[in-house]
């Protein structure tokens, strides 16, 4: 057996057997990519890429052939990754399922920073969950779609909406400096569906808000409030717009991060028991 390590050219790529192991690898194709050979045949790859939003950490990713684990050569490729980047800090998502890979990633220092939890609501949930009594402060709000905010409570939202973002975000991977308010709002607002996305309002104030996006079912990107002291009244306002999708919708999808002060609080609420996640690792 002889390994060589190759960065991946187009030229390396287009070959049907590396463009078939890369498909099968599931690899960030966009950033630098790394190969390792047994003479011809391709035996693992690795990816080293950066996300404009998030630039502080180069995103890192790591894959071998079943026939070739436990033989030293991950560490072999994330090495030949570390010395192309630039930034020497480096952050990893995977399934908690992958127990090989977090084994691997553990043993070279990394360290879990986060774990984000899919999960369904399904129809049968519907007026199952949360709190039955509303609060008389919740019962003087009002809940308005995004398309029905007013220009002063437009801008109310996208400040809240980017300051909670940027701060649950600090800790494992900052948000770019350098992205305005309007920026982030323009990218992660484009393809949200405003009229089921909606704010909690009082006195012309953004208190909190639910951003929906619709491809088969709903699903829930974002949820936030004005602050966290005031969680229990921002369930009831989540409570009611799950209710609401339900009765038009079979299920709506979930993905809750466990650093997310706003939202992991509604898994608890829901009495959600997710086994599986999807958990970061980072690497200083």
């Amino acid at each position: 057996m002889s390994i060589d390590s190759i960065i991946l050219t187009d030229i390396i790529i287009s070959q049907k057997e590396v463009k078939d192991f890369l498909k099968k690898a599931n690899l960030n194709l966009k950033g630098k990519l790394i190969g390792l050979f047994d003479k011809e045949k391709i035996i693992g790859a690795g990816s080293l890429y950066t996300n404009y939003f998030h630039p502080y950490r180069d995103y890192i990713n790591v894959y071998i052939d079943e026939d070739y684990r436990n033989m030293g050569l991950g560490r072999i490729l994330l090495k030949a990754l570390k010395e192309k980047s630039d930034k020497k800090r480096f952050q990893v998502m995977c399934s908690s399922e992958k127990k090989g890979l977090i084994q691997f990633l553990i043993k070279e220092g990394f360290t879990l920073i986060r774990r984000s939890y899919s999960f369904d609501l399904k129809k049968e949930s519907q007026n199952m969950f949360l709190s039955k009594e509303s609060s008389n402060e919740f019962k003087n709000m009002q809940i308005k779609s995004l398309i029905k905010l007013n220009a002063a409570e437009k801008e109310n939202f996208k400040n809240i909406f980017y300051f909670n973002y940027a701060d649950t975000h600090k800790n494992i991977n900052p948000l770019n400096a350098d992205i305005s308010i309007k920026e982030f709002s323009k990218e992660l607002l484009a393809d949200c569906d405003k009229e089921k996305s909606s704010c909690l309002v009082f006195n012309n104030g953004i208190l909190a808000y639910m951003i929906v996006y619709m491809e088969d079912f709903p699903e829930i990107g974002y949820l936030g409030g004005k602050t966290i002291e005031d969680i229990g009244i921002y369930l009831n306002y989540f409570q009611v717009i799950i209710n609401n999708l339900l009765t038009y919708y079979e299920q709506i999808c979930f993905e809750i991060d466990d650093t997310d002060y706003y939202a992991f609080p509604l898994i608890n609420a829901l009495e959600i028991d997710s086994k599986e996640s999807y958990n970061t690792y980072v690497l200083d």
